[in-house]
């Protein structure tokens, strides 16, 4: 069985480290992590990740811009991204990203449980409504 790819860019190594267990310990998922957000285009071409988790607040490069940048990249398969920051509370998403400009965002720090389902939720085939 082929794993789902899961790319998690974050400048917090701990975090990123944290959020990558909780993911592989579920099983059904491959991670690999990306602490300089100046390298995650490379790392997208390299990794061809399903799915990115990716930081609003880094060093450098924000996750937005860093997303624009992998999004621009002719020939790439473009990932579901969703968004982790502390600049949006558990209270607004407990249980489901918080829909903000057409972008998913999830409160750091994550409930381990509520990573895991939002995670298989994003990798459903196409026809599967996301957060029903």
């Amino acid at each position: 069985m082929t794993k789902t790819r899961i790319l998690i860019v974050d400048d917090d190594p701990n975090l990123a480290r944290l959020s990558s267990l909780i993911l592989e310990r579920a099983g059904a998922f491959e991670t690999r992590i990306e602490n300089l957000p100046g390298r995650a285009l490379q790392t997208v071409r390299d990794f061809r990740p399903d799915v990115i988790l990716m930081d609003v607040d880094m060093p450098g490069r924000n996750g937005a811009e860093v997303a624009a940048q992998i999004r621009a990249e002719p020939g790439l398969p473009q990932p579901r991204i969703l968004y982790f920051t502390a600049l949006v509370s558990r209270q607004e998403c407990p249980s489901k990203p918080l829909q903000r400009g057409g972008e998913e965002y999830l409160a750091k720090p994550v409930d381990p449980d509520l990573l895991v389902e939002i995670v298989e939720q994003m990798t459903r085939p196409a026809q599967s409504p996301l957060f029903a």
